[in-house]
């Protein structure tokens, strides 16, 4: 049988905490971590949230504060009339001058081509440089329609000019082509029926009797030189 002494031993290795380590001489009753080694963990994780939270400071107060201190607006959409006005700025002259004549050529106003296409290409050039919608044009008093009506004129204007120049070329040229000048008669045709439309202009002189005088004798003179050409080589088809 085993002895009384080895029977409190294994009595006293059986309890629980006959197997925990003594503690260290300056152990005080509490756990704590040895800051030598969590040391640069906790830095760098602060350093990070102190970064963060100064960028987050800056950004605000840049975007709350402007130049000299001063504290700006929340920034909210500009509206549409401002920033006509704000690219307005500098030009107002001008606009005003142009705004002007256009309403004088709506209501009637003499004008000749001369001044109609010196009007649409000032009108032309500070609406390029304004780059606003026509609404916006609009709501600060541009005359949309006597604008159009001048530019579209102009362009018709431009069209039939260099027909005529076309026209000109062909009839003079060494070798008569029955096909593009065919083609240059009939366009001068439908531009002319767009020169006599209405305009929406109504002082606007055209010159159209002097240009239609001017037509006639080329026109005239292309034809004869057409049915020419087309008996002298046979190509029936083509005259």
């Amino acid at each position: 049988p085993p002895s009384p002494s080895s029977l409190d031993e294994s009595s006293k290795s059986s309890r629980p905490d006959a197997a925990m380590p003594k503690p260290p001489p300056s152990f005080n009753g509490s756990l704590k971590s040895s800051p030598s080694y969590f040391a640069p963990y906790m830095r760098s994780t602060e350093e990070e949230h102190r970064a963060q939270a100064q960028s987050g400071q800056s950004s605000r107060q840049a975007g709350a504060t402007c130049a000299g201190g001063a504290v700006a607006a929340v920034p909210f959409a500009e509206s549409r009339i401002s920033a006509a006005h704000r690219r307005l700025a500098g030009s107002e002259e001008e606009f005003e001058s142009l705004r002007g004549r256009l309403r004088e050529l709506a209501a009637g106003a003499v004008c000749r081509v001369p001044e109609l296409r010196k009007i649409a290409q000032e009108a032309e050039g500070l609406l390029g440089r304004l780059c606003l919608s026509e609404a916006a044009l609009a709501e600060i008093g541009w005359p949309c329609a006597a604008s159009g009506n001048a530019l579209a004129a102009v362009k018709r204007l431009d069209v039939w000019e260099r027909l005529i120049e076309h026209g000109q070329k062909h009839l003079v040229a060494t070798d008569l082509a029955i096909g593009p000048a065919v083609e240059v008669l009939e366009r001068l045709l439908v531009t002319w029926a767009s020169l006599k439309a209405p305009t929406g202009l109504k002082g606007l002189d055209m010159g159209l009797d002097r240009r239609a005088g001017a037509a006639a004798t080329l026109i005239s003179a292309l034809v004869d030189r057409l049915v020419t050409e087309g008996q002298d080589s046979g190509d029936r088809e083509g005259l």
